[in-house]
């Protein structure tokens, strides 16, 4: 599987006369199934990469939020049995600014935005093929204008399955364009 999501060569017919033959009308219908196949598992293959990042950094974030959260009982309990002289909350404070940053890790580089949008883009595309599906095998029990009816629907699917891709290509570009600005403006405001 490439890194893209790249459309095969459409099945273009020998001649037009054999554009409503069954034959043709299978491989372009297989065609499109194959290529909302090829996007779904793209999908399912790059979203494993951003759902452990995502699941890993959430889990740090819970136990460094919990061990900054509690230094300081834990400090004030040392206090008052054996009078420690180490200060804990300071490690407290470092708990939770590693808890912050991990949040910003995730924020910057959208590990779990990613996940979840890859997740949706697959389900939606399976919906798609499901929707088409159906549709398709009414139209080969209804005999008058089958033809074009049938190359109308395998239109819609094959544009439906790509205005998809497009959904969620525009939303990572909105996604990483934000991220990048939120990053250079936190940087400038330490800077100054």
């Amino acid at each position: 599987m490439g890194t893209n999501l790249t459309p095969d060569n459409f099945p273009y017919p020998d001649k037009y006369d054999d554009v409503c033959e069954e034959i043709y009308l299978e491989k372009v219908r297989l065609y499109v199934i194959n290529e909302a196949q090829k996007a779904i598992t793209w999908y399912m293959v790059k979203k494993e990469f951003y759902k452990r990042w995502s699941r890993l950094i959430r889990i740090l974030t819970i136990v460094f939020f919990t061990i900054g959260a509690i230094a300081p009982l834990i400090a004030a309990l040392q206090f008052f049995i054996s009078k420690a002289t180490v200060d804990i909350t300071q490690y407290g404070y470092i708990a939770l600014a590693i808890a912050g940053s991990l949040l910003l890790l995730d924020r910057c580089f959208g590990f779990t935005t990613a996940w979840v949008r890859f997740i949706t883009a697959a389900t939606n595309i399976q919906k798609l093929i499901t929707k088409f599906d159906s549709k398709y095998l009414l139209l080969c029990h209804d005999k008058h204008e089958r033809c074009k009816n049938q190359l109308e629907c395998i239109r819609n699917f094959i544009t439906d399955v790509r205005e998809e891709i497009v959904k969620e290509s525009a939303a990572w570009v909105i996604e990483y364009s934000s991220n990048l600005s939120r990053l250079e403006e936190m940087v400038s405001k330490k800077v100054s």
